[in-house]
């Protein structure tokens, strides 16, 4: 995740008795959780090292936030608010895309499925290509695409034309 949403009622109700020190400590390993999506290691060192914390009152802030806030795991630390949050937006983000594919991924009136640049055929090379072959459209030699593509959009309405009785 590029951000996480600290919800500030929360943050301030359950971080109210931390000092300053602490809170950076604890935002510190969020922020590494969340930007990772994995648990904190279960090596301390390591924990102080992706909190900054250099010295002693630091790395006793870092042991007492993991205490507190952190599960332990066999895989490491975690916090259960942010894998309940990157589990929700993890699935936000695949429903999104599942959203994606299910509207661009269909073939309109012309038989084309418009999948690339927005759903507009004309705004794409890999679209012109299609559609230039569908309607038997050659490129010509140094050739603007603005004039390419309007010699295939002429073919689209002619082949529509001819379709008319």
């Amino acid at each position: 995740m590029i951000y996480w949403e600290r919800w500030i009622g929360d943050w301030k109700r359950k971080t109210a008795h931390l000092t300053a020190e602490a809170k950076g400590i604890y935002a510190e390993l969020l922020d590494h959780q969340y930007a990772t999506h994995k648990h904190l290691p279960l090596d301390l060192d390591a924990c102080r090292r992706i909190a900054n914390a250099r010295t002693p009152s630091e790395a006793k802030a870092v042991d007492a936030i993991l205490d507190e806030f952190f599960d332990k795991t066999e895989f490491g630390y975690m916090n259960p608010r942010a894998l309940q949050e990157i589990a929700k937006r993890e699935k936000y983000v695949q429903e999104q895309k599942d959203r994606a594919n299910k509207r661009w991924g269909k073939a309109d009136a012309d038989g084309v499925i418009h999948s690339k640049a927005n759903g507009a055929w004309w705004k794409s090379r890999e679209g012109r290509e299609e559609m230039a072959a569908k309607h038997n459209v050659k490129t010509r030699i140094g050739e603007e695409t603005h004039d390419y593509t309007s010699r295939i959009f002429e073919a689209i309405n002619a082949a529509k034309a001819q379709e008319q009785p």
